[in-house]
């Protein structure tokens, strides 16, 4: 009975496993395309499969690879859709004020003025800047 109970449990941890890495590399797939498409969508497509309260970490995966791969439009473009849906989040706010601080004027040409005042949590943002161990 107890063999069959670890064995039980080893299965299930597999399949939690398998789920975990084929959800990441479905990620990884469309931030390559959206890269080479310039699109988006792609990544969306993957991350709108998530919970909204889950949502901000992938984006986050999502816009990392982005960003280091010097895509700063593309990434400046999931971030305003990361804003849009939970511009609370500690991460969104490091994102905002990344593009800010690096890229001037992408920020400029991609958040107005109103969306900055709807979007901008100075409060979070600080607590990113003191060292928030979530951005």
């Amino acid at each position: 009975m107890t063999t069959y109970i670890v064995l039980g449990a080893g299965a299930l941890v597999l399949i939690v496993i398998t789920m975990l890495y084929s959800k990441s590399s479905t990620l990884s797939k469309a931030v390559s395309k959206t890269i080479e498409t310039k699109d988006i969508s792609h990544v969306l497509e993957v991350i709108d499969k998530y919970p909204l309260d889950e949502q901000p970490t992938h984006f986050n995966s999502a816009i990392k690879p982005i960003w280091d791969s010097y895509e700063r439009e593309l990434a400046c473009k999931l971030i305003k859709e990361l804003l849009k849906r939970k511009s609370i989040t500690p991460i969104a706010q490091h994102w905002l004020e990344q593009v800010a601080a690096v890229e001037p004027e992408i920020a400029r040409k991609e958040f107005s003025e109103e969306f900055l005042k709807e979007h901008y949590h100075a409060e979070v943002a600080a607590a990113c800047r003191a060292g928030c161990a979530s951005c």
